[in-house]
């Protein structure tokens, strides 16, 4: 098994095991919290879990093999069962899978409730950055320089709620974008489009041409050489 397989399957046992824990009890003190994690509780954040189910959904939708993204069909029997795929390398994979998670659960969700799931990472982003603050503090950092950096934080949830219509992007081509990002430049523009196609469809979502959605790819490839 490779270096990318393992990986992929530590994030995708790790956010498994995550969901089958119990929700915590509805204790306030950070003592009893920290204890409900020693306990094997998690806390109860509807968005996490949300957010964790739908990086499953995309790990789990047939657009990676041994962890990297499947290509075409290498080999296969007579009677049509795949034997192996190209697989086609990722960098930094726990980053793709948070992008292309984001995008899906966003892309998901009503367009009404799409401010308030991007709001909810940045949320989550504020929660937990109060521990490291305060151990800041007991490590002699400013308070004023604690401040700054909140402030900065909620600069980037402000900014980027405000500019929500940018995530109206054809959902297949920011997927594409996305895959691009993060593969071989030599990775084929219908192996993008196909699996681009593939995660739309694992989500329910309408599918588009494969291959004007190539030829977009191709484009945009052309425009930033």
């Amino acid at each position: 098994m490779s270096k990318a397989e393992i990986e992929f399957n530590e994030i995708l046992t790790y956010l498994k095991q995550y969901l089958e824990k119990p929700i915590a009890p509805d204790r306030n003190s950070e003592l009893s919290k920290a204890a409900n994690y020693a306990l094997g509780y998690r806390e109860q954040d509807p968005f996490t879990d949300l957010v964790f189910q739908n990086q499953i959904k995309v790990m789990e939708s047939g657009i990676f093999h041994n962890g990297g993204l499947k290509g075409k069909i290498l080999q296969q029997t007579q009677l049509g069962r795949v034997i192996s795929y190209k697989v086609w390398p990722i960098s930094n994979l726990p980053e793709l899978l948070a992008k292309l998670t984001s995008v899906m659960t966003v892309s998901a969700e009503p367009e009404k409730n799409v401010k308030e799931l991007v709001s909810g990472y940045f949320d989550n982003l504020l929660k937990a950055f109060v521990t490291p603050a305060a151990l800041a503090r007991l490590g002699g950092v400013r308070k004023e320089t604690i401040g700054k950096m909140k402030k900065e934080l909620e600069g980037w949830k402000e900014k980027t709620v405000k500019k929500i219509p940018a995530f109206k992007k054809e959902n297949a081509l920011k997927i594409a974008e996305t895959l691009i990002a993060h593969l071989p430049p030599k990775t084929p523009d219908l192996t993008i489009a196909e699996r681009a196609n593939e995660l739309l469809a694992a989500f329910g979502k309408k599918e588009t041409d494969v291959q004007t959605l190539r030829k977009k790819i191709a484009k945009k490839r052309e425009n930033q050489a």
